[in-house]
């Protein structure tokens, strides 16, 4: 059963922060980009799972192996996580997001089509994706480091940094020896992709709280501040 659960963790770990998004229904410019990425990863586990289980060498090329899948969810997360942090890192001149996205396709169709076989696992595009991510997530964590107001409240974009850095962080050497590792330690690179199911959870997780917090923790404040000034209350 253990293994049941952490085999389709990539598909139901998305119900959690899709579950709060709908229950909580916040409204923010970045949201939309957030979403779109948990659909689309939906989707693209859903088939990757199920191919996996089917697993039929009779079947066409396209279902007999699901590593393609996990190629177009990289280059999606990517892209939908540097529009993401386009909307939230401001105050860096040097942070041109359309100038990574365009290097990035670049890398992408050369990888591509000279370096890799697109329905294999791509170890170049993963750490591609890895650097770039993980680079804008430390961005994001200095802008707010330099930022004059001290952030007391709930900081929804803070949390979904944190969760896409942990993320990444563990997942960037999995990433780029899985391939290797299939080929040589077929066993091992199978137990090491618990880490990354587990991260994912993780992942989604901090996404979920992300969108739930926010409320919660304003609430909790405004119920604070009334406690402490009960006597503006009363007129």
């Amino acid at each position: 059963m253990y293994r049941l659960i952490l085999d389709l963790s990539e598909v139901w770990a998305l119900f959690i922060p899709l579950t709060v998004y709908y229950l909580k229904k916040e409204k923010n410019s970045y949201l939309p980009l957030i979403i779109a990425y948990l659909y689309c990863a939906l989707l693209l586990n859903t088939v990757a799972d199920i191919i996996q289980k089917i697993s039929n060498p009779s079947l066409p090329f396209l279902f007999r192996y699901n590593n393609w899948l996990y190629n177009i969810h990289s280059i999606v997360r990517t892209i939908l996580f540097l529009l993401f942090f386009k909307s939230i890192i401001t105050k860096f001149k040097f942070f041109k997001p359309n100038l990574v996205m365009g290097l990035f396709a670049t890398v992408v169709i050369a990888t591509f089509y000279k370096y890799e076989n697109f329905f294999y696992i791509n170890p170049r595009l993963f750490a591609f994706e890895g650097i770039i991510l993980l680079f804008c997530c430390m961005l994001f964590f200095l802008q707010r480091m330099r930022d004059d107001e001290l952030y007391l409240d709930f900081d929804a974009q803070l949390i979904i940094t944190t969760g896409l850095m942990i993320y990444e962080g563990i997942n960037f050497f999995i990433f780029l020896f899985y391939k290797i590792l299939t080929q040589k330690e077929r066993s091992f690179a199978i137990n090491i992709w618990d880490v990354h199911n587990i991260s994912f959870i993780i992942f989604c997780v901090f996404i979920a709280y992300a969108f739930y917090g926010r409320k919660s923790i304003n609430s909790s404040l405004k119920q604070s501040n009334h406690l402490k000034n009960p006597i503006s209350n009363i007129s």
